[in-house]
């Protein structure tokens, strides 16, 4: 049975189990390791887009609050990937 797989269609599957296994054990070792920033929210377990979001709200109120200039830039960076 395993002659009739070719080796090429074996390197994707284990690529991407390898890349998963990497990813699982960086970011265990991260975390135990607090290297991870304060706002980081992403690849960090119940930290969502939501928790960001309100971070950076948050930030801009009590930023207009204390009567400091603010600005908030949102780049979609996705646009250049169809250049």
């Amino acid at each position: 049975m395993l002659n009739n797989y070719r080796p090429i269609s074996n390197l994707s599957y284990i690529s991407k189990l390898v890349e998963r296994v990497v990813a699982q054990r960086f970011t265990r070792h991260v975390s135990v390791h607090n290297l991870f920033p304060p706002q980081q929210s992403a690849y960090r377990p119940f930290h969502s887009t939501e928790a960001a979001v309100l971070a950076v709200h948050n930030s801009l109120v009590r930023a207009v609050d204390e009567k400091h200039v603010s600005l908030l830039l949102l780049l979609d960076l996705s646009a250049l990937s169809t250049l």
